[in-house]
């Protein structure tokens, strides 16, 4: 695309300022009222791209029926017939992204200067959300600080109108280290996604970075579902303690502990008082840092879409995949100086129990040893020896409880070797049961047994050979199941059939061989409560 270019006549373009995954952005001016513009042009190789084009034309769509000082503004869009250009008009922003200002300040911006963009940001965030437009990919990189101090969100382009309801629906789409743990399950939004992207852009701002970091997707999106940030306070010492309250308020897993809309935030933050909107969560001295009244109880704001409140569970590869394949490589992970941290391999231990692992929800107990019942399997240390079958498809199980349970943990270090296969089996009740297989290989599956068929329900493949020994971790939670390999998701399905069962072990092999044995060494299982019947828990 040319300079002095003028598309359908009335936009020239004057030069190029950007280029993005999806196009180029160019300087222009609008000759029929003579002012400067932004024009934003889908790229020449995308035109062809149905998806690309409804993207494109998605943004134009979002922005435009907002009108507030902190979001850039969409004049007009339009498609030039002599070049075949697809265009939307936008206005001229001087400034830098807020990505470019924390690259100058790795340390973190001063604490006065996080509360006046919390407050601008939030502000912006509220009259969008109320106008039913859920941005959906709120990072430093789309918030313009121009010379005067005012922030302008910008790159709609991931926010998607749905007509038929005045609300929005969505994929999982955005930039992993800013979305929202129900982004990464795919589920559908509403503006408190936005208001958690929000809360690690702050914690970016204040801290130099994000409040995960990893090296994988998989890893930070474990982190974003089970993860507690590091206090702000205990990061910078000497934060203001009401402001870090209101970022650890932001960053809550569950949608309903967030403040219910950014207009609310936006007077807290700026000190004006707070309309009701339900009870205020009670402080624990009268010295605590603020909360705002949250989703719990209160009354929906204008800027809330009605949704469940989905419960935060362990999310596997599948969730990353789909991520990866989105398409955008503008939305991957952003690479930072600071040292990538690994998911949790472990959290505090549970009551009388050994250190619990990071994807066994907190409060959970231990149960007795004392109840595991496994007479046909030889002891192991703290375990159980299992044979291994020379043939493929012949399956070894041992069944170690004699309580039934619908939610339950079970953790256990195995060292697979050759062409062995070890499983983790929840409620098992013959003869439906949940099987996560891992295999020396790399690979494995989950399957569901019913009294018709074994049905896959997930399938990994090989990948890089499991050495040494490995904890395998496998919850079972409502409707939600995973296994974890020391702490890193590896499979994970729902499923809307709840029985409880009891819990097992299992061995197999990927290819015909001779005959071994396998031994489950640290073998743990909890429960939330005691068990339906049978044995009770450790407290």
């Amino acid at each position: 695309m040319g300079e002095n270019l003028a598309l359908s006549g009335r936009y020239r373009l004057d030069g190029p300022i950007g280029r993005g995954g999806m196009g180029e952005v160019w300087r222009g001016t609008d000759l029929r009222l003579g002012r400067p513009v932004a024009v934003k042009l889908l790229s020449k190789e995308l035109v062809g791209s149905a998806s690309a084009r409804r993207r494109f034309e998605r943004e134009a769509a979002a922005a435009a029926v907002l009108r507030h000082r902190g979001i850039a503004v969409v004049y007009d869009s339009g498609f030039d017939e002599t070049t075949g250009q697809l265009f939307f008009v936008m206005e001229l922003l001087e400034g830098e992204d807020l990505q470019r200002v924390l690259d100058r300040n790795p340390a973190g911006l001063p604490p006065e200067v996080v509360r006046d963009h919390a407050a601008q940001i939030a502000a912006a965030l509220g009259e969008a959300h109320e106008r039913g437009v859920v941005h959906r990919d709120v990072k430093p990189a789309n918030v313009i600080v121009q010379p005067d101090g005012e922030l302008k969100i910008c790159d709609f382009g991931i926010a998607r109108l749905d007509a038929s309801r005045g609300s929005l629906t969505q994929g999982a789409i955005g930039t992993p280290s800013y979305m929202a743990p129900e982004q990464f399950r795919n589920e559908e939004v509403d503006g408190r996604a936005d208001l958690y992207s929000l809360g690690c852009l702050l914690y970016a701002l204040a801290s130099g970075r994000p409040p995960f970091v990893a090296d994988s997707v998989p890893a930070l999106l474990y982190q974003h579902l089970n993860a507690a940030p590091r206090p702000l306070t205990e990061v910078r010492p000497g934060f203001p303690a009401d402001l870090a309250a209101y970022v650890a308020q932001l960053l809550a897993k569950d949608p309903a502990g967030r403040p219910p809309s950014g207009r609310i935030l936006a007077g807290a933050l700026r000190g004006h008082a707070v309309p009701s909107t339900g009870p205020v969560e009670a402080s624990p001295s009268p010295h605590a840092p603020p909360t705002l009244p949250s989703g719990r109880g209160a009354a929906r704001s204008r800027a809330a879409v009605a949704v469940a409140a989905a419960a935060v569970v362990v999310v596997g590869a599948a969730a990353a995949a789909a991520w990866a394949l989105s398409g955008d490589d503008e939305k991957k992970v952003r690479e930072t100086p600071q040292a990538a941290a690994s998911a949790p391999a472990s959290a505090p231990a549970s009551p009388a129990g050994p250190p619990r692992p990071a994807s066994v929800p907190d409060g959970w107990y231990v149960l007795d040893p004392a109840s595991y019942q496994a007479p046909d399997c030889p002891p192991s240390g703290s375990g159980y020896l299992l044979n291994v079958d020379a043939k493929i498809g012949s399956v070894t199980f041992c069944d170690i409880s004699a309580g039934r349970y619908s939610d339950v943990a079970l953790s256990t270090t195995v060292t697979l070797t050759g062409a062995q296969c070890a499983s983790l089996i929840l409620r098992r009740a013959e003869p439906f049961s949940y099987e996560f297989v891992v295999c020396a290989n790399g690979g494995g599956f989950a399957r569901k047994w019913t009294r018709d068929d074994a049905v896959l329900l997930t399938e990994k493949g090989p990948g890089d050979p499991i050495a040494g020994p490995v904890t395998l971790t496998a919850v079972a939670q409502g409707g939600t199941l995973s296994l974890s390999l020391n702490g890193t998701p590896f499979h994970s399905v729902r499923d809307s059939q709840i029985e409880a069962g009891g819990v097992a072990l299992g061995t197999s092999v990927i290819e015909d061989g001779t005959a071994s044995t396998l031994p489950f060494t640290d073998l743990t299982v909890w429960t939330p409560a005691a068990p339906i019947e049978g044995h009770g828990t450790s407290r």
